[in-house]
């Protein structure tokens, strides 16, 4: 049967014998739940594929970034201790350029084999829409897997 204990300034979950770390442990628990969800439910409706892509954006910022961010405040702790940062934002976006350089040809050809058409079907937005579609949808990735 669990038990809480304290030690030192952490807490701790003893659990048949195994000493977890609690935060660490919800941390854990609550990512895999929050992927599973995001797998197997659609909770914004979608009428257009277009739609459905900018619905999965918004309900993955929701998933990998906001709700981190509240365990996040629950645990009282900054959201700095986890990454969510700044940083050097101007070496990341030297890097940033350079591979989006670097990678937008790749990709361009890429998109025109007929297996990746298949597999990803053609939505014909403007180029504003994508960009902004893909950065919400790779922030909270981007949180939450680093």
């Amino acid at each position: 049967m669990p038990t809480l204990s304290s030690a030192s300034d952490r807490r701790t979950l003893n659990l048949f014998g195994l000493e977890l770390d609690l935060r660490l442990t919800v941390i854990v628990v609550a990512s895999t739940l929050l992927l599973m969800v995001d797998y197997y439910h659609r909770f914004l409706p979608a009428e257009t594929p277009a739609a459905a892509l900018q619905a999965k954006a918004l309900e993955r910022v929701v998933y990998y970034l906001v709700i981190p961010l509240l365990l996040i405040a629950l645990f009282r702790d900054r959201p700095s201790e986890y990454g969510f940062t700044l940083g050097d934002w101007r070496q990341g976006l030297k890097w940033t350029v350079l591979i989006c350089l670097a990678a937008v040809p790749v990709l361009y050809l890429a998109a025109r084999t007929p297996a990746m058409a298949a597999y990803y079907g053609r939505v014909a937005r403007p180029l504003p829409e994508i960009l902004l579609t893909s950065a919400l949808d790779l922030v909270g990735w981007e949180f939450l897997f680093r």
